[in-house]
C-alpha cells in the first residue's frame, strides 16, 4: 500500500521534471531571433516560465 503510493509520487514527480526539462530545452533551442527577443525582455521570459511551471503545478494537484 505505502510502496505503491510512494511509486505514484515518484511517477509524478517524473513527469514534471520531463515537462520541466522539456520547457527549458524549448527555450534554448528557439530560433536565435526569438530567443534574442526574449534575452531583451527578462521579465517576459521569466513570466513565461512561470506560466509554464504554473501550469505543470495546476496538472498535478
Amino acid at each position: 500500500m505505502v510502496l505503491s503510493e510512494l511509486f505514484n509520487e515518484l511517477n509524478d514527480l517524473l513527469w514534471a521534471l520531463g515537462l520541466i526539462t522539456g520547457s527549458i530545452a524549448f527555450l534554448l533551442l528557439m530560433p536565435k531571433k526569438y530567443s534574442l527577443k526574449l534575452g531583451e525582455y527578462p521579465l517576459l521570459l521569466a513570466g513565461l516560465f512561470g506560466l509554464i511551471m504554473f501550469a505543470i503545478i495546476q496538472i498535478y494537484s
